[in-house]
């Protein structure tokens, strides 16, 4: 089994970049709208976990 290929590693990347702008967007209209300071690190818990993954899986090939 072959490993992931460098435009599948870009496109993961980007992605990746692209999901975490729009948790910090998010989680910034959440912490506007509430007050509550917490709030804003809420929508980046799945996009650290998700990345995690892929790095693991990564290195694993």
């Amino acid at each position: 089994m072959t490993g992931p290929t460098l435009r599948a590693k870009i496109l993961a990347t980007i992605g990746l970049i692209t999901a975490a702008a729009a948790a910090g967007v998010l989680g910034g209209l959440l912490e506007e709208s509430t007050g509550h300071t917490w709030l804003r690190y809420l929508p980046m818990i799945p996009v650290i976990a998700i990345a995690v993954v892929l790095v693991l899986r990564m290195k694993k090939t």
